[in-house]
């Protein structure tokens, strides 16, 4: 599993891995090579050898060249290299070049030496050892970088996932329920039911909340209620006397807002398995309106009917409870039951 990271981790990242880096670059390393000399004379200053001032000098512009070149290759890659070479593809080039860069920055300290032989300064005598520092300083500016951006791809394409998924769910749930009521409608119409009309028109205004409301992460609540509210217009019309509704809705709705198509499953999921023209049945939908969150509670016999392309296919609240774990983890309870023929679900969502 490939860690993610926001924005604030990135940064504290970051501040460790630069405080991590200049501990190193200060890690006090004495040893005494073959090649040392001490100064002598009372530290003055031997050509050949080097007094402690030329010591000093030589160690202190070694650490301000290294880290410079740290702080620039660390940016470089992430900006720069990642991007155009790592992210195209170009694995080796990638590799290749950050190569070069470890052994040049890596190699600083025995190229200063070389310098302080040449040049008749001298360097404190831990070449080796500050060139093993140095490689690992570099390789955690070229690493560090190379893991930031592998989360953020990861996280992106995660994002991406996501979205084309929540697209899919909600797709398919405007997909059955226009089916559903188109049906019902159809059916209103072979009764001559006066009331078609009216259906027809209550269905086009749904639709076009649909067909507005598609593309959005969130709608107002009051929409969502007034699109069960037209819902159930539609519904009530093919009713008989053997199906007693109870429907309550309290609460005040401005202001807050929900993600579109989520409750409405859960109330044509009453119509669709608790409605019968030929015994007695009932139905109970509450809708319950807080200052931070919402409950909505569903009660049905349950009818059996032959065909039931809803249960076959699972579309509907199996739907829902994946849309809600990607909108809502953590933020949202949800239990459905069946219990002496009748089946009641129940949801709590904060409004966030």
């Amino acid at each position: 599993m490939i860690l993610q990271f926001n924005k604030k981790q990135l940064i504290i990242i970051q501040v460790i891995f630069w405080l991590v880096v200049g501990m190193i670059s200060f890690f006090p390393i004495e040893f005494h090579g073959p090649n040392f000399h001490p100064p002598v004379d009372g530290g003055h200053f031997h050509p050949h050898r080097g007094g402690p001032h030329v010591h000093q000098l030589g160690d202190e512009l070694l650490f301000v060249v290294q880290n410079l070149s740290i702080v620039t290759i660390f940016y470089l890659n992430y900006f720069k290299l990642i991007p155009r070479f790592y992210v195209q593809g170009k694995i080796k080039k990638y590799f290749f070049i950050a190569l070069i860069l470890i052994l040049i920055v890596a190699g600083m300290p025995l190229f200063f030496e070389f310098l302080g032989h040449r040049f008749h300064f001298h360097l404190n005598p831990r070449n080796f050892h500050q060139a093993v520092i140095s490689l690992l300083a570099v390789c955690l500016a070229i690493l560090v970088p190379l893991a930031f951006r592998i989360s953020k791809d990861h996280a992106d394409s995660d994002r991406e996932k996501t979205k084309a998924e929540l697209s899919f769910l909600r797709s398919q749930i405007n997909h059955h329920f226009l089916f559903n009521s188109l049906n019902n409608i159809y059916a209103l119409s072979l009764q001559g039911n006066q009331k078609t009309s009216q259906a027809i028109y209550s269905l086009s205004s749904m639709m076009r909340h649909m067909a507005t409301t598609s593309a959005s992460s969130k709608i107002p609540l009051q929409q969502e209620i007034d699109f069960i509210h037209h819902y159930i217009e539609i519904q009530k019309l093919r009713l008989s006397s053997n199906t007693v509704l109870n429907y309550i809705i309290d609460g005040a709705t401005e202001g807050k807002q929900i993600g579109p198509m989520l409750l409405i499953p859960f109330v044509e999921n009453c119509f669709k398995h608790g409605v019968s023209t030929s015994q007695p049945s009932n139905i109970d939908i509450q809708i319950h309106v807080f200052d931070n969150y919402l409950e909505l509670q569903t009660k049905n016999n349950i009818i059996q009917h032959i065909n039931n392309t809803d249960i076959q296919s699972g579309v509907g609240l199996n739907n829902v409870k994946r849309r809600l774990n990607y909108e809502y983890y953590g933020h949202y309870i949800m239990t459905q039951e069946t219990k002496d023929n009748y089946y009641t679900s129940y949801l709590k969502i904060d409004l966030i």
